[in-house]
C-alpha cells in the first residue's frame, strides 16, 4: 500500500476509537452521577398505611400521632415523645431528632414511619424521616410550613415564610382537587395512604423550586408585599 496512504488512514481510525472511548466514558460519568443523585434522594425508610392502629411492625416510628406499643415522635400529648426532643410541631420534632442523632431512630433502627392521618405537618413529617439528610437542608421551610398548615400561623419575618405558605398553597390546592377536602370522612381508610402515595415523591422537587424562586427573591417580595398590603387594608377597616 502507499505510504502517502496508510498514514491518513490510522489517523482515521485513531480518532474514531478516541471518540467511541470520549462517547463511552462521558455516558458512563452520567449515569454515575444519576446513580448517586438517585442514591441520595431515595427514601431510606418505607412509608407504611396506619391502619386502623393494629400491631406495627418492629422499626416503625409513628409521627404526627399516637400509638401504644411503637416510638411516637409527636406533638400529641400524652405521647411517648422524648422531652428532649419537644417542638410546636411533629415535623419539628422529628428534624429535633434528626439534628441530635437521638437513639429514637437507631434503636432499634427506624426502617418504616407511619402516621394516622394526612395534613402538612404529618407529610413534612413523614418525609424527613425517609430524607434525614436532605431535611436538614429543607428544614427552614419545612418548620415553617408545618407552622402554617397545623397551627394556622404565619410570620412573615420567618425563615421561608413565603415558600412555606406557597408549599401549603400546593398541597391543599392537589388535595382537594384529586382527592378530597382535608378530614372530609372520619374513616380511617379514606385514602390517607393514597395521598401520602402522591406527595411523597414529589415533595422534594416542590421544596426544589421554591428554594430556586426564594433565591431569585422577586415572588417572596410580591407575596409580603401583598399580604402587608391587605393586612394594613383590614388595620384601616378598609
Amino acid at each position: 500500500m502507499d505510504s502517502s496512504l496508510s498514514a491518513p488512514l490510522s489517523m482515521e481510525r485513531f480518532t474514531d476509537t478516541s471518540f467511541i472511548l470520549c462517547t463511552v466514558c462521558l455516558a458512563c460519568t452520567l449515569a454515575l452521577y444519576l446513580l448517586s443523585k438517585w442514591w441520595k434522594e431515595r427514601p431510606q425508610v418505607k412509608y407504611i398505611p396506619f391502619g386502623q392502629g393494629e400491631v406495627l411492625p418492629v422499626g416503625t416510628i409513628v409521627v404526627d400521632s399516637l400509638h401504644p406499643t411503637c416510638p411516637t415522635l409527636t406533638h400529641h400529648r400524652g405521647s411517648t415523645t422524648p422531652p428532649s426532643l419537644k417542638d410546636d410541631t411533629s415535623t419539628g420534632i422529628v428534624l429535633n431528632a434528626i439534628k441530635a442523632g437521638h437513639s429514637i431512630l437507631s434503636s432499634p433502627p427506624c426502617t418504616q414511619v407511619t402516621c394516622s392521618h394526612f395534613d402538612l405537618d404529618g407529610l413534612c413529617s413523614v418525609w424527613a424521616i425517609q430524607h434525614p439528610t436532605l431535611a436538614l437542608q429543607y428544614s427552614d421551610i419545612l418548620r415553617t410550613a408545618a407552622t402554617i398548615g397545623d397551627l394556622r400561623e404565619l410570620h412573615l419575618a420567618a425563615p421561608c415564610a413565603m415558600s412555606a405558605l406557597r408549599l401549603n398553597t400546593w398541597v391543599n390546592a392537589i388535595e382537594r382537587g384529586r382527592f378530597y377536602r382535608p378530614y372530609q370522612t372520619n374513616d380511617l381508610q379514606d385514602g390517607t395512604s393514597q395521598k401520602y402515595s402522591y406527595f411523597l415523591p414529589r415533595l422534594l422537587g416542590q421544596l426544589k423550586m421554591l428554594t430556586q424562586q426564594q433565591e431569585a427573591g422577586g415572588l417572596d417580595r410580591a407575596w409580603i408585599t401583598a399580604l402587608s398590603q391587605a393586612r394594613q387594608r383590614q388595620r384601616d377597616g378598609r
